[in-house]
């Protein structure tokens, strides 16, 4: 399950995923699995099953018609997970899109029973799941024998190179906010059921990229094996990588004649199951820890800033009415909400140089060196 594909090419090699050993293997490690070919939407499928519990004919009430979701108590099993070939009408953050062709990608959703932690720890889930793809890509690809070193943009955008290989999609399918107390961390959930969804891209070529600044697990294995194939100074090797971005970048714009560039022989690729089952199991492990510890930042906040590539960086944060500042991103706080030192300011609001900004959502940019500008390259998609 875990040997590399070496010299990658998705048009020729691109297969359905081997659901019965991927299968008990994620049985192996407490997850229920479920594989489709195609639907719209892993998370509307769970998030509709959830919601169909105890509904008289709830086995029939979910998008994946032929899929039965419900254990014997009618409930949809924590750790229940929704694995696609190719999804339809995929979401991303803020109700963008995401789609791409069949079996390029790794589309999974997953439910999780969070009872009894406080309300303010859902909004450390879309972290959790970062970290855990970030990991798993990571343990995936060195088993391959080309780690690939994922890194986190805040909130969680999983990143390599400074290029975007996942989406993140978190939803509250049940919450009952009960009436426990839980003292100084805020009311307890008396009720939680979340979907986690996310899509990473696996082997998508230059020209299937959805948006010039994306990669995949594919092409980034390739620039690896490339760099590790020669024995030049940093320098030379970042300024190959320069050169790599510019062609990505002239390839996107010249349009359906330019050649699709795929992973060349050399490159070793993890194979999607391994993939999937390092990233899952990455992420059964933080959840045990977050449950166990009942929602507490200390939880994930440790781990999550040593993946961070946003702490250290200079960034660029937009703010609700058309405002921006600009500034070094000093920390991620227990709330799970980016720090800025601010360097500069654009809008209405009483900010000033020096200010130290705490965000709770919204856009933010990693900026190469001095670049300000409203609309910078490397802006979110």
């Amino acid at each position: 399950m875990d040997t590399p594909t070496v010299g990658h090419n998705p048009s020729a090699s691109r297969r359905g995923l081997d659901a019965a050993a991927l299968g008990e293997r994620l049985r192996g490690i407490g997850f229920t699995p479920f594989f489709i070919d195609a639907t719209g939407s892993t998370n509307t499928d769970l998030v509709e099953a959830v919601r169909a519990e105890g509904e008289k004919g709830s086995r029939e009430a979910t998008g994946a018609e032929s899929l039965n979701f419900y254990n014997q108590t009618g409930e949809v099993p924590h750790l229940s997970v929704l694995l696609a070939e190719e999804q339809l009408a995929g979401r991303g953050r803020m109700g963008r899109p995401w789609t791409a062709p069949r079996y390029s990608q790794v589309i999974a959703s997953v439910v999780l029973r969070l009872n009894g932690i406080p309300a303010d720890s859902l909004g450390l889930l879309p972290l959790l799941t970062g970290m855990a793809i970030a990991q798993g890509v990571r343990t995936a690809s060195e088993s391959a024998g080309c780690e690939l070193s994922a890194e986190l943009k805040w909130p969680n955008d999983v990143l390599i190179c400074g290029r975007k290989l996942a989406g993140i999609l978190v939803e509250a399918a049940k919450v009952d906010m009960g009436v426990a107390n839980g003292g100084q961390m805020g009311p307890l959930l008396k009720e939680a059921v979340v979907v986690l969804g996310f899509g990473v891209n696996y082997d998508l070529a230059v020209d299937e990229l959805p948006v010039a600044h994306a990669t995949s697990i594919a092409l980034e294995a390739e620039q690896l094996a490339k760099n590790n194939a020669t024995d030049q100074p940093m320098d030379q090797l970042a300024s190959n990588q320069r050169a790599s971005d510019e062609r990505i970048s002239g390839e996107r714009i010249s349009g359906e004649g330019a050649p699709r560039r795929t992973a060349e022989p050399g490159a070793a690729i993890p194979d999607r199951e391994a993939v999937i089952f390092h990233i899952l199991e990455n992420l059964e492990r933080d959840v045990a820890r977050f449950k166990q510890l009942g929602g507490a930042p200390e939880a994930i906040m440790g781990r999550y800033r040593q993946l961070s590539a946003t702490i250290g960086t200079r960034v660029k944060a937009f703010l609700p009415g058309d405002e921006f500042v600009t500034g070094m991103a000093v920390d991620v706080d227990t709330s799970g909400e980016l720090v800025i030192q601010v360097e500069t300011h654009e809008g209405k609001r009483a900010i000033a140089p020096g200010q130290r900004l705490t965000v709770a959502a919204g856009d933010v940019e990693h900026l190469r060196s001095a670049d300000i500008s409203r609309h910078s390259e490397w802006g979110y998609a």
